[in-house]
């Protein structure tokens, strides 16, 4: 896994504030119907916003993308979504993290925990 220095954008904290404040894994009235068990949907959230309030917690000192990843990595691990599309749902919301701290990869971790492989291992 490739590791580098993020740099993140200079509201990164309002960023994330922002973020944490944001409901998850309710129906968006559009596509996503959302997790129709409350106690589902508010433990899927309580995850998301942990690993949120990790990478918050980090971010003002020297951080490396591995570091991040790892926070990644043990929250999604910690989701139980059957669904395809609450997995898409938690994929969309980390990338949202991922934006906010200008994290350019995630270096096949969604991929895999949203299909089951990292599909740039299908390129020759």
């Amino acid at each position: 896994m490739e590791s580098y220095l993020i740099d993140p954008p200079a509201d990164v904290i309002q960023r994330l504030d922002d973020l944490l404040a944001t409901p998850k894994f309710a129906a968006d009235g559009v596509l996503y119907s959302g997790i129709g068990d409350q106690v589902a949907r508010e433990a899927a959230e309580a995850i998301v916003n942990a690993a949120i309030a990790k990478v918050r917690d980090i971010i003002g000192e020297p951080t490396n993308s591995t570091t991040v990843l790892e926070i990644f990595k043990a929250g999604l691990q910690r989701l139980d979504l059957m669904d395809t599309e609450d997995r898409e749902r938690a994929a969309c919301h980390i990338e949202e993290i991922m934006d906010c701290i200008g994290l350019e990869s995630s270096q096949g971790l969604l991929n895999a925990f949203v299909y089951g492989f990292d599909v740039s291992d299908l390129a020759p």
